[in-house]
């Protein structure tokens, strides 16, 4: 059980610094992730492992606590980025729904949650690329060589 509140503080960080970039980044830019992204990331789940094991919390208040922090080191982390020249996101923005707030609410949410998901799956792709197979390359290369 006290794994499964582990990956739930990594993956909830992940979801906090995912919010904060695209929520910067804006309607109109597809981001994607660079090196930088990935080593904050790293950093963010080492010092949500490292706090929940010294630090004697309560687990939700933890998981609360770095979503935010992620939320704000995402934000800060696409700050300095030039964002007006890359892509615009390829699937179409969902037209704004008449009269019912709640529509609009909706429809807000599934562009946003669209950039987000799109987001987060670069990321988490980038990392098993570099976690997974880099390695295997590296030792194919050096099986090859010999």
């Amino acid at each position: 059980m006290e794994a499964i509140s582990y990956i739930v503080l990594v993956l909830l960080s992940l979801v906090g610094y995912a919010i904060g970039a695209v929520a910067k980044a804006g309607k109109s830019v597809e981001l994607k992730p660079q090196i930088i992204d990935l080593a904050l990331i790293l950093f963010i789940w080492a010092a949500a492992i490292s706090s929940k094991i010294i630090l004697d919390l309560n687990r939700w208040l933890l998981v609360l606590v770095f979503i935010i922090i992620s939320s704000l080191i995402g934000m800060l982390a696409v700050w300095p980025r030039k964002l007006t020249g890359q892509e615009t996101a390829s699937y179409e923005a969902p037209k704004p729904a008449p009269g019912n707030i709640f529509k609009r609410l909706w429809q807000s949410w599934k562009g946003f949650s669209i950039r987000m998901g799109s987001f987060q799956t670069r990321i988490i792709f980038s990392l098993c690329f570099f976690i997974l197979a880099s390695p295997v390359a590296l030792v194919e290369k050096n099986v090859m060589t010999l």
